[in-house]
């Protein structure tokens, strides 16, 4: 559910919880999942069950150790994306507004972890991983390196549109997506209370008594 940064910033905050030897195969594993919307992948390739999907897992790689890390804080984040959304998760229209709302609620959080991080950092020494889902590799090296040019400099909301075209989103998707950030970006009380979601996960998932660590819903 989260945009890239995002995920990396959370990986590299919970990496003191994790034995993670080769740094680049794990953030490596964390830009992988969404490479689907470019190599075409079905999302449940990448996404949910079948997947890796707890970092704290027993017997997984650096590479997916960083795909799980991905995945949990995808799981976690939904309930809050969803409950600042103005229509019900089930909303009819849903793939013109309600999912263009959660998706540009992602981009502001992403926007707010650039302020935090410098993507930059993640990508000088990631590698592009071999196809994990048999894709193409010429696809999935392209959307590795799209993202690191992108995150190479300061990010704004042209960026993001120009990364979205690069990686086949229609333009009235774009469009939509744009104008509810701007509507958002207008309401100071919602950017405040998706600044929150960020580190109320990043706490919840510190804390070794909350219960949560190792809970994957």
């Amino acid at each position: 559910m989260a945009l890239t940064l995002t995920h990396l910033r959370f990986s590299r905050d919970i990496l003191g919880l994790l034995r993670v030897e080769d740094r680049g195969a794990y953030y490596a594993g964390v830009v992988y999942p969404d490479s689907r919307m470019l190599t075409g992948l079905p999302r449940t390739r990448t996404h949910g069950d079948g997947n890796p999907v707890d970092p704290f897992a027993p017997g997984l790689s650096d590479f997916e150790k960083g795909w799980a890390a991905h995945e949990y804080y995808d799981r976690r984040s939904h309930t809050w994306y969803t409950r600042l959304s103005p229509w019900p998760e089930v909303y009819e229209d849903k793939e013109r507004k309600w999912w263009s709302y959660i998706t540009a609620v992602k981009t502001i959080e992403d926007m707010q972890s650039s302020e935090a991080v410098s993507g930059a950092e993640f990508f000088r020494s990631m590698p592009v991983p071999k196809p994990p889902r048999g894709e193409d590799p010429a696809l999935l090296e392209l959307f590795f390196r799209l993202n690191a040019d992108f995150y190479a400099r300061p990010v704004n909301l042209e960026a993001y549109d120009r990364l979205r075209a690069d990686c086949r989103m229609s333009t009235e998707t774009i469009v939509g997506i744009k104008e509810c950030v701007n509507e958002i970006l207008g309401d100071r009380a919602t950017v405040e209370r998706i600044a929150a979601i960020y580190p109320t996960i990043l706490r919840e998932t510190l804390t070794p008594d909350s219960g949560r660590r190792s809970m994957v819903k």
